[in-house]
């Protein structure tokens, strides 16, 4: 498994491979499980961070919506005839 991902500028690490270099440079248990938690806690703020994001960019969307055009471009628009005098209409 790769040990961080680089997304833009930040690096991610997982919390296996944390766990693993935290063993690795002899951290205390009691602070390795502390920045474990501090790991996990950073990451769902994260994660919770990006859906609003994507959320308010769904909600500003929804309002270019009525920008988009009913008919296709290309096609004439369509008449509404009041009455004809094919039709049976009044003279």
């Amino acid at each position: 498994m790769t040990t961080s991902t680089k997304a833009g500028r930040v690096a991610a690490v997982s919390g296996t491979d944390l766990k693993a270099r935290l063993e690795k440079a002899n951290v205390p248990p009691a602070q390795a499980d502390a920045v474990l938690q501090a790991n996990s806690d950073a990451r769902l703020a994260a994660l919770r961070a990006s859906l609003w994001v994507a959320a308010l960019v769904a909600v500003v969307a929804l309002f270019f919506t009525g920008l988009i055009p009913v008919r296709p471009i290309g096609r004439p628009r369509r008449e509404v005839a009041t009455s004809s005098p094919a039709a049976g209409g009044a003279d």
